[in-house]
């Protein structure tokens, strides 16, 4: 067997002296983690340096991993050292840490189980953390993940992805032999209950063992994070000596689980010492040999009875079951565990890729890049510029991946050429449908893909939706990544590939009326199964920290996307822009108010501070552009618009049409061609954004590329937009029409000057999405984790 390296996640202390030994004297060279949080380790945990001196990594790499988190935060140099040095990675069922090696890892992962409680499978937690993410990158591994459960038993509930790639590897004890130190004498029942306080789990066996027990004396051990003061009988962690005192002196131990598929270690320390063991049948110690020895109990009453002639030394019962219960030691003895492992690792070794055929002809990865619903503003731009920036910088590197570009099958992307660009860019097109689906659809679906256990997975949610492409639903893909943090229909996404979504601003957190709960819901659904979560601002990133309770290391913050456009040859004398038969308006006669019929742009103050400033002898007429816009015009088509669109618009139809000023001077030509749009931004005084709590209005950086300077409301994403494109705007107050009727008549009065302050086109274009797509191009590399191919 060739000697190769093993990363082996675990600081449990019982479980690393049985095993780290046995790979060593397998061949293998073994590293163990010198550091661990409180959420991974337990009072079981411990550092070890003695293997260290075995090991044949350089010196200076070896520091660096001592130095290293393996667990949280791990950063890509010490990622890379993983990869180059290590062969096989043997991680816990933690899902933030079997996701990251599965993910980031390029060798063979094991994902070693020590059993579930109750109907609990692998399966189901995976599955439960991020929907199909964890259990779709598992599937994309194919051999080079392995599912090694410590009991023979584990597999057999667990679904197809992970029973095919099962190899037993049982844990074992680092010695066997028993001690028979125990004296008893101390007419106390042992009774091991740590975290009751902590974990729902144990504060149950606490409350039950109370319950049936409180009566008869007792100790209760276990280490204790927070303490138990009113219960004196509650020890905390021990020391050796008062742990080895308590496992020799007290009358018995009472193990009480019932789990077919989980034990602790303590059963098997009381019975290596020779403590008297009595046990509940029908847990996993029944798998181990246990059905027939005396200490087994099937019920409550009969468990109490012989705990009683236990404490009051009856010598007959002690010797029956002192005499017989070695025989659970069995399956941890080293000549039992030793052949499965020399089997099982031979497997695994050979699942090892070669590292030099990895490089050279690493496997290409199809990344889709999905518009979730028919938008035709600013998600739509951003969406094509993600895509022509990624698949650019795919294609300078030489990664082997491929983009496909994705949208909803609508009539609104049929009557215009919306993708032009990615078409003359060469990058496929494919076209879904958004459909309803029902639990038992889904049911379906991961059955035929592999990942139903044998205890159902938990149904998520009664109704999701579906992007159907006439092809596999996009399981084809390895990747995805989703242009907006919603669906058609407000349901829950179910995609069988992996994705990452963007939610562009989490605008609820401040205008709770402009998204319906129904909407919010849905978002949420979207975020929390998401594998990661991409944000286009600092204000978005702490918004996605603090109201979306993400963690840090699901968020990722990348460049806004801006494009810049150089208009000015367009403002000249000779433009004009009709409004109807008897209006038409020259340049810098007007400024432009590009909107859309959502409440959090503020429409109700910008219009109450629109009509003040006419008051004040404002002379610059108003143009609204932007979706929806043109169902302000009374009498515009609405038919099949949605309801609750026509009844918004009719409030402000109704405020302008009852105000002489507004209706006079105020004109809506709906949403424009790009073209037109530029050409009413290029010639405008300025620009008016009102809106607030989202994440910045593109408008204001189209106007800044076309020398025009911009009016806008005074918040955080606002200011890092203008900040990010690197000019100056000016702000208002969003919630005061009287102070931002000033800040208007300011800007009529004071825009050419604003506008001569503009940075040159040079300056802005380096926010320009072409000048960050290498910063966007790295950050979806290590989501997506792709390789580069030498030229």
């Amino acid at each position: 067997m060739s000697k190769k390296r093993i990363l082996w996640l675990f600081n449990h202390s019982s479980l690393r002296s049985f095993v780290v030994p046995l790979l060593v004297k397998m061949g293998y060279e073994v590293y163990c983690p010198k550091s661990f949080d409180y959420e991974i380790g337990d009072f079981s945990c411990t550092i070890t340096y003695e293997y260290d001196d075995t090991l044949t990594i350089p010196k200076d790499v070896l520091r660096k991993l001592n130095q290293a988190n393996f667990y949280t935060d791990v950063d890509t140099g010490i990622m890379d050292l993983v990869n180059k040095y290590f062969d096989i990675v043997f991680c816990m069922a933690l899902t933030p840490v079997l996701d990251f090696y599965i993910t980031h890892f390029s060798g063979v992962v094991v994902l070693h189980a020590f059993g579930l409680l109750g109907l609990s499978s692998y399966t189901s937690i995976l599955y439960a953390e991020g929907c199909c993410n964890l259990l779709t990158k598992i599937k994309h591994m194919g051999s080079r993940f392995w599912f090694a459960p410590s009991y023979d038993n584990l597999a057999e509930v667990e679904a197809p992805l992970l029973k095919n790639r099962a190899v037993f590897l049982p844990i074992g004890l680092k010695s066997t032999t028993p001690k028979r130190s125990w004296e008893g004498g101390d007419k106390r029942i042992l009774f091991v209950s740590p975290k009751i306080k902590t974990n729902s789990y144990f504060r149950q066996v606490y409350e039950d063992f109370r319950d049936n027990f409180d009566d008869l004396p007792h100790l209760l051990s276990g280490g204790q994070p927070s303490p138990v003061p009113e219960d004196p009988t509650v020890t905390g962690f021990l020391s050796n000596d008062k742990y080895d005192y308590v496992m020799n002196h007290l009358a018995a131990m009472f193990y009480h689980s019932q789990e077919p598929r989980h034990i602790h270690y303590h059963p098997l320390e009381a019975v290596k010492v020779g403590m008297p063991l009595v046990f509940m049948a029908g847990g996993m110690l029944d798998q181990l040999g246990g059905k027939n020895l005396p200490g087994r109990c099937k019920t409550i009453h009969e468990a109490r009875s012989k705990l009683k002639r236990l404490l009051d030394g009856d010598a007959r019962l002690i010797r029956q079951i002192t005499s017989t219960q070695e025989v659970l030691l069995e399956p941890f003895k080293a000549e039992f565990c030793e052949p499965y492992w020399i089997d099982g690792l031979k497997k695994i070794d050979a699942s090892v890729p070669d590292r030099r055929q990895l490089q050279d002809k690493p496997n290409k990865k199809r990344i889709a890049v999905i518009l979730p619903e028919a938008y035709t503003g600013g998600i739509l731009d951003y969406a094509k510029r993600f895509t022509l920036a990624l698949d650019t910088k795919i294609k300078e590197h030489h990664a082997a991946a491929e983009i496909v570009f994705a949208h909803p099958r609508k009539d609104v992307f049929e009557d215009k050429d919306y993708f032009a660009t990615l078409r003359n860019a060469n990058i496929p097109i494919r076209i879904f449908s958004s459909e309803e689906r029902e639990q038992n659809w889904v049911d379906r679906a991961l059955t035929v893909a592999g990942y139903q256990p044998y205890h159902k997975l938990p149904s998520l949610y009664e109704k999701v939706n579906i992007l159907h492409d006439g092809m596999s639903d996009f399981f084809d893909c390895d990747y995805a990544f989703l242009m907006q943090n919603r669906t058609a229909n407000a349901l829950p996404l179910f995609l069988l590939c992996p994705y990452t979504t963007v939610a562009h601003d989490y605008i609820q957190r401040y205008v709770p009326q402009a998204v319906e709960r129904v909407t919010d819901i849905c978002q949420s659904c979207v975020v929390r199964d998401a594998d990661k979560v991409l944000v286009t601002s600092k204000p978005g990133l702490e918004d996605a920290l603090q109201y979306g309770g993400l963690s840090k290391s699901k968020v990722f913050l990348t460049p806004l996307l801006l494009e810049v456009h150089k208009r000015r040859a367009n403002i000249q004398k000779a433009f004009s822009l009709k409004i109807d038969e008897d209006i038409s308006l020259k340049p810098h006669e007007y400024f432009h108010w590009s909107t859309n019929l959502n409440s959090h742009k503020n429409h109700f103050v910008a219009l109450q501070a629109l009509e003040e400033y006419y008051h004040i002898n404002g002379t610059l007429e108003c143009v609204i552009t932007g979706a929806n816009t043109k169902y302000l015009n009374p009498d515009s088509d609405t038919e099949g618009v949605l309801p609750a669109i026509i009844s918004y618009a009719k409030k402000l139809q109704n405020i302008i049409q009852e105000s002489d000023v507004l209706s006079e001077h105020v004109h809506i030509l709906g949403e424009l061609p790009k073209n037109k749009y530029y050409d009413v931004l290029a010639n405008a005084a300025f620009v008016f954004h009102p809106g607030y709590g989202d994440n910045g209005n593109f408008s204001v950086v189209d106007a800044a590329g076309m020398g025009v300077p911009a009016l806008s409301s005074d918040y955080p994403a606002a200011r890092y937009m203008a900040q990010f494109a690197g000019f100056m705007q000016c702000y208002t107050d969003a919630f005061d029409p009287k102070k931002m009727a000033k800040a208007l008549m300011d800007m009529q009065r004071h825009y050419p000057e604003y506008a001569a302050a503009l940075p040159d086109f040079e300056q802005l274009q380096k926010a320009d999405y072409k000048h960050q797509a290498e910063q966007l191009y790295q950050i979806v590399k290590r989501i997506a984790v792709f390789a580069e191919v030498a030229e």
